[in-house]
């Protein structure tokens, strides 16, 4: 075998509707060490988390697209793996509690790597829907902040208008009302 036939054989897999072929192409293509190892490995790592998630498999898909990362972390298809990988745990957490730590890590280490992508509004707005859903309007208040721009800013903007009502909660001091005037004046 070589990373390249590999490759091609995965990608007439996908072509064919065969996608559940081109995991165990990617799990062959392991212990290959050729000279196309670094363009074409990468490739057939991605096919292979894709159809895992299109299959519904989406912890196998991101683990199978987080091997991508970790073996290939600057090959061109990174950031679209990252992506993936991140919306991956985010539908396996549902399932499984225990990969919420995962996706978290999923979502900052995108931002740390990727902070002027395409998807970087959205994972914010992920990353900051994740800390208001614990309770923590502080951190999520300022991933919030930061979504300025694109499809997911007027979502942005409602989470934390959320958590400035949440936050009223009934404090009835002077301080307190005047919050509950500019909450009201933000809420137009």
């Amino acid at each position: 075998h070589t990373s390249y036939g590999l490759f091609l054989l995965g990608q007439l897999a996908v072509d064919r509707g065969h996608c559940e072929d081109v995991a165990p192409l990617a799990a062959a293509g392991a212990g290959v060490h050729d000279a196309g190892r670094p363009r074409h490995r990468p490739e057939l790592l991605f096919l292979a988390g894709a159809c895992l998630l299109n299959a519904g498999r989406a912890a196998d898909a991101a683990a199978q697209l987080g091997a991508l990362l970790g073996e290939f972390p600057d090959s061109p298809r990174a950031p679209e793996a990252a992506y993936y990988r991140l919306r991956a745990l985010d539908v396996a957490r549902t399932s499984d509690a225990t990969l919420t730590a995962s996706y978290e890590e999923a979502l900052t280490g995108y931002l740390a790597r990727y902070p002027q992508a395409d998807h970087a509004g959205e994972v914010r707005y992920l990353l900051a829907e994740l800390h208001r859903g614990r309770g923590d309007c502080a951190r999520a208040g300022a991933e919030y902040a930061a979504v300025t721009s694109g499809p997911f800013a007027v979502r942005a903007r409602l989470g934390a208008l959320e958590c400035q009502v949440a936050a009223l909660g009934t404090d009835t001091s002077p301080a307190g009302l005047a919050r509950r005037r500019d909450t009201a004046a933000a809420l137009g």
